[in-house]
């Protein structure tokens, strides 16, 4: 047996010879099958415990790492995360993409002021 790993699609003869001196020949074609282009969608910035879906496109199938379910929401983590899809298409071909969720940091709140005037109170808030 030999192995080998060809990089387009080929046909390969064999030739053999018995003892008797018969000769004969085989063909193999081997198909070679480009990779699939897995994509796992564009980076995006979500907010903490933001319910997020991740969907994989571009073959038949998708793993995704991180215990993510292909087009299942779950919520975000509280970091940032890059997720990895492994998908195979119809052939059995397999590739993998990468998508990165960025986690918004939540902007702070100043108080500002409180002013009673004749009991009607006015409040005041700045975002920063």
């Amino acid at each position: 047996m030999i192995q080998f790993h060809p990089e387009a699609t080929t046909t390969y003869t064999v030739t053999g010879t018995d003892v008797n001196g018969c000769v004969n020949t085989a063909q193999q074609t081997v198909t070679v099958n480009p990779l699939p282009n897995i994509d796992a969608g564009v980076d995006q910035t979500v907010c903490p415990s933001e319910m997020v879906t991740l969907t994989g496109s571009g073959g038949a199938s998708y793993v995704w790492d991180n215990g993510v379910t292909d087009n299942v929401a779950f919520t975000a983590p509280a970091s940032n995360t890059i997720y990895t899809v492994t998908g195979t298409d119809a052939n059995g071909c397999v590739n993998t993409d990468q998508a990165l969720r960025t986690i918004a940091t939540s902007p702070p709140v100043n108080a500002g002021w409180i002013i009673m005037y004749r009991r009607i109170i006015y409040l005041s808030w700045k975002w920063s």
